[in-house]
């Protein structure tokens, strides 16, 4: 067990943004503004590009939390030393001045045959303005390699205005979703702003 969450850990921490349905959540509109202007979706999706590019360069401070089945525990990030107990990660990452840029959470996969990371990224007044579902996982049928899935939800004013799927083997080769066998069945919830998500992972609001 401890050599599974220490690899655990690890892909956490250094893949968790790997880029590849379950139901929405009630909690994020889903009604889509009509004819949204170009400009505004090149602005967010370039906002997101920039958070992903600046967490693979560790430009942004980064708190690792364990979720067990008694609460959050903070964890070393020089070593990863997961509890026993783990059943999911929470990355969190801050700019220079204290505030909440992207939560990301990821499960234990008890099976080993899958990985999910299920990350929102906020805007300056801590309005969630993308999120995204990435996973990972093997025994898919459609290849013999892993399968990537990812969806991608983008927000403006608490609508949803663009959104993007894409399924592909690892060199990034199209597969066809109705030929997949998914090993995997977990739900998602996108939540509005910090507020929102951080009391909803367990995690105290004052420096959201």
């Amino acid at each position: 067990m401890t050599a599974r969450l220490n690899l655990f850990g690890s892909l956490v921490v250094l893949a968790l943004f790997v880029h590849g349905c379950s139901s929405s959540s009630n909690h994020q509109s889903t009604s889509r503004e009509l004819l949204p202007e170009p400009d505004r979706l090149e602005r967010i999706h370039g906002e997101k590009h920039n958070l992903d590019n600046r967490i693979s360069a560790e430009e942004l401070t980064l708190e690792v939390y364990a979720k067990t089945e008694e609460g959050l525990r903070k964890v070393d990030i020089r070593d990863l030393n997961w509890p026993e107990e783990t059943t999911a990660a929470l990355n969190l990452w801050r700019d220079s001045t204290n505030g909440l840029v992207c939560l990301a959470e990821s499960p234990v996969s008890q099976s080993g045959d899958w990985s999910i990371g299920m990350t929102h990224y906020f805007d300056k007044k801590g309005s969630t303005f993308a999120y995204e579902r990435a996973t990972s996982f093997f025994n898919s049928i459609c290849t013999d390699e892993v399968a990537v899935e990812t969806i991608s939800l983008y927000y403006h004013n608490g609508s949803l205005i663009d959104s993007t799927y894409t399924l592909t083997d690892t060199k990034g080769g199209a597969l066809e979703r109705d030929s997949c066998q998914f090993p995997y069945d977990y739900p998602y919830e996108v939540f509005s702003d910090t507020s929102k998500l951080l009391r909803a992972v367990g995690l105290k609001t004052d420096r959201g």
